[in-house]
């Protein structure tokens, strides 16, 4: 193909070794497999929290209330006030 030089060959045998290494290696199964393990780890030692959590949304007719020590921040109020007014907007 015009342009393409030993450099550009060079690239695709690369990507070609690289692509071959994923694929033997599986890097995304991986990741999913540690990082679901990590995700179940923290929702057996918090699945008190989790529940009282679902609890609270179910109360509010499923519209999540954060507690009020997480609302005392002048930016989470800021954050609070520009998420009601684009839920309020495009609700």
């Amino acid at each position: 193909m015009p342009g393409e030089g030993m450099g550009h060959r060079a690239e695709l045998v690369e990507a070609e070794v690289d692509s071959s290494r994923q694929h033997d290696t599986n890097p995304v199964g991986v990741w999913f497999a540690v990082e679901s393990a990590y995700q179940n780890t923290a929702i057996g030692r918090n699945r008190a929290k989790l529940a009282a959590a679902r609890d609270a949304v179910g109360r509010a007719g499923g519209q999540y209330q954060p507690p009020a020590r997480l609302t005392h921040t002048p930016s989470a109020r800021s954050a609070l006030t520009i998420a009601g007014e684009r839920a309020r907007v495009h609700g």
